[in-house]
């Protein structure tokens, strides 16, 4: 009796307070040209568009589908007004609204002046805006909320405090789980790279064996093997050719096999090690060239002979084989993986492909093998950090690199894969320890701090969920290597969170 009398008591003063101290400034919404535009308001629709969204060609709709990624458009289609998910939008559409926009698409509801030059410059009219959060009705949801939890814990204690144990734990092991697979797949990783630079060196003497490469192939389909490989590949320095493809058949092992779960489709592959097989082959052919070509960390000019002799390994893999009887889905991956969605670019090849020839698989292919020749670590150049490798694949899909497989992509790796360090805006640091689920901003993953908010490094680590912390958020990513140099992997797995 005595605790609901507190809480009644709490209640009515947190009422009182609340509502003595709460701003009154209602929501306001309207329409206005993109000329009145100003700072610090927020959009919750596009309403009118320049002659080039009337109808859309393919490129508009592929740019309006990729940008506005789980939102809604209202078009007209054969004479009849739709509203649609934008998924669904076709070239010859007529855009007429765009609206429902998810929390991840904040760059391009809140207004800034770059923002405002870049909606003139796309050819967007008018917008319908938001100028003021609703303080008042964010304040009374909030008082909701506290009066609620202070009614559960005064009247049970005991059970309350042990749900956010039992939850902060949950994520605790999540963390832990993923540290402790990552310093499991160091060894793995150095033995399975030296395993395809012996096999590359059978292969140059004529020799062909890759029975062992198909032993590291069922080892990286294990529980937790791929995704601790994959996380590793951004925090451990990595030699040209061979950690590349051992990380290379790792990510792509994690996302295919994510794919096809979520799909429920079927796999392209006769079994489940062949996906890994598959990419860890996919520079099978560079056993063909020169190994001082292959090992070197000399910059080789675009038209150089060593450029050239480079560019044939993707022929000489498909024809090692399909001596070897190899899968098509496999000899596909390694003959087709650096064509590009525009086959007219340099970087394509081999020549003479249509990019509607290339399979899925390797469409995906083609995007694990860039990006982890960005984001792996290279003693000759400066590697750039995951979420920056991200950014800068997100500019090229639908352009250089399938639309569709780059989405699916993005939402199995996240926004900041796993391994990535950031800082918040309480000016802490830390890695990254999740990709978000469904439903989730990829953008706010769990957190384990390393370094707080003063510079000290931490002996005690601690996990922060972005999903729950709504006022904490990620403002930048560094490069782990550029903060801790060769002890960048070190200070990953090192971290336990209690």
């Amino acid at each position: 009796m005595q605790a609901r009398n507190y809480s009644a008591l709490q209640t009515d003063k947190l009422k009182n307070e609340a509502y003595t101290s709460m701003a009154v400034k209602k929501k306001q919404s309207t329409e206005i040209n993109v000329n009145d535009l100003k700072e610090g308001m927020d959009i919750t629709a596009y309403c009118h568009f320049s002659s080039r969204y009337r109808p859309m060609d393919k490129a508009t709709s592929d740019f309006v589908r990729h940008n506005f990624d789980h939102s809604r458009a209202i078009i007209v289609r054969y004479g009849k007004k739709q509203d649609i998910p934008i998924k669904n939008l076709k070239e010859g559409d007529d855009l007429v609204r765009l609206h429902s926009f998810p929390s991840k698409l904040k760059k391009l509801t809140h207004v800034s002046k770059p923002f405002i030059k870049e909606l003139k410059k796309r050819g967007m009219i008018s917008f319908q805006v938001k100028e003021y959060e609703g303080i008042a009705d964010e304040s009374k949801r909030d008082l909701k909320e506290l009066i609620k939890l202070v009614e559960q814990t005064s009247e049970k204690p005991r059970k309350g405090l042990s749900i956010i144990q039992e939850k902060r734990d949950q994520k605790a092991k999540v963390a832990n789980t993923l540290i402790r697979k990552v310093d499991e797949c160091i060894n793995i990783k150095n033995e399975a790279a030296s395993t395809i630079e012996q096999s590359m060196d059978q292969l140059r003497k004529g020799k062909s064996n890759i029975a062992e490469i198909r032993h590291f192939a069922k080892l990286i389909t294990e529980k937790d093997t791929a995704d601790g490989m994959a996380t590793l590949a951004g925090l451990k320095m990595t030699d040209q050719i061979y950690s590349h493809c051992v990380d290379v058949g790792a990510i792509y092992q994690i996302t295919y096999s994510k794919i096809i779960e979520k799909q429920g489709g079927r796999s392209a592959f006769q079994n489940q090690h062949d996906a890994a097989m598959g990419a860890l082959l996919h520079d099978l052919g560079k056993s063909k060239i020169p190994k001082e070509i292959i090992d070197s960390t000399e910059h080789y000019e675009k038209n150089s002979r060593a450029t050239q002799i480079l560019r044939s390994h993707p022929v000489f893999g498909a024809e090692l084989l399909a001596k070897m009887n190899m899968p098509n889905v496999i000899i596909d991956m390694t003959h087709y993986h650096h064509i590009k969605q525009d086959t007219t670019m340099l970087s394509s090849y081999p020549t003479g492909v249509d990019f509607k020839d290339v399979r899925f698989e390797t469409r995906l292919l083609s995007i694990v093998d860039i990006y982890q020749a960005l984001a792996g670590k290279r003693k000759y150049k400066k590697s750039w950090s995951p979420p920056a490798t991200m950014r800068y694949l997100d500019a090229l899909a639908g352009i250089e690199y399938d639309l569709k497989a780059w989405d699916q992509f993005l939402h199995i790796m996240g926004v900041y894969p796993k391994g990535s360090l950031v800082v918040l805006n309480d000016d802490s640091m830390g890695f990254v320890m999740n990709v978000p689920g469904r439903g989730v901003d990829l953008e706010r993953p769990l957190i384990a701090i390393i370094r707080n908010g003063k510079g000290e490094n931490l002996k005690h680590h601690d996990i922060i969920d972005l999903a729950v912390e709504k006022d904490i958020k990620i403002v930048d990513d560094m490069d782990s290597q550029e903060v801790f140099g060769d002890r960048a992997l070190d200070v990953f797995t090192s971290i336990s969170i209690s």
